[in-house]
């Protein structure tokens, strides 16, 4: 049997499932990758899985995105309402 976990994506919200992950990570004490055979995720799940499948803890991951996802997503935002305002005009 194999072991797989996926990531949704959601960006900004990608905290979500990296700030669940880690906790799973201090009570197993362990990183969670060892615990799949296969990773993987849609979007910003996607950054999250290649994370966690190079190895890294989750921890650091949601730490990436309290420190740098406010600026990486921001430019996403106002390029969505930038185009929601083409279609809409």
């Amino acid at each position: 049997m194999k072991r797989i976990l996926t990531i949704d994506g959601g960006g900004i919200r990608g905290t979500f499932p990296a700030a669940f992950l880690a906790n799973l990570e201090q009570d197993l004490e362990q990183p969670i990758g060892r615990y799949f055979d296969l990773i993987a995720g849609t979007s910003t799940g996607g950054i999250i899985a290649i994370g966690l499948a190079l190895g890294l803890r989750a921890a650091d991951i949601l730490r990436l995105y309290e420190e740098e996802g406010p600026a990486i997503f921001a430019q996403c935002s106002a390029t969505f309402k930038v185009r929601a305002a083409r279609r809409s005009g």
